[in-house]
């Protein structure tokens, strides 16, 4: 796989667990964020600035003052979600192969 400096890599910085009904969440497992739980809601593309946009969900984390609207965290969740999608695209153009 090809790798990108900088990026997450799943089972070393974070890995999925299982969550409600079909769903996964995804435990941080080290860095500031450590053990924090959170799962990743609807994922858009604004159409003026061409931006990602998420929602997260907090689910648990042993910082109890830690809240969504905490800017470093989304930060976070979003070099999360940068991962997933470039490992999940790196997945598909092999199995295309």
């Amino acid at each position: 796989m090809v790798s990108i400096p900088g990026m997450f890599e799943q089972n070393k910085e974070f890995e999925l667990i299982p969550g409600d009904d079909d769903h996964w969440h995804i435990r941080i497992k080290e860095g500031e964020f450590i053990e924090s739980v959170f799962s990743f809601g609807e994922i858009s593309i604004d159409n003026k600035s061409d931006m990602m946009k998420f929602n997260v969900t907090l689910h648990s984390s042993p910082d109890e003052e830690l809240t969504t609207d905490n800017l470093h965290f989304q930060r976070y969740a979003g070099k999360i979600l940068e991962s997933v999608m470039f490992e999940n695209l790196s997945e598909m153009s092999k199995n295309e192969q």
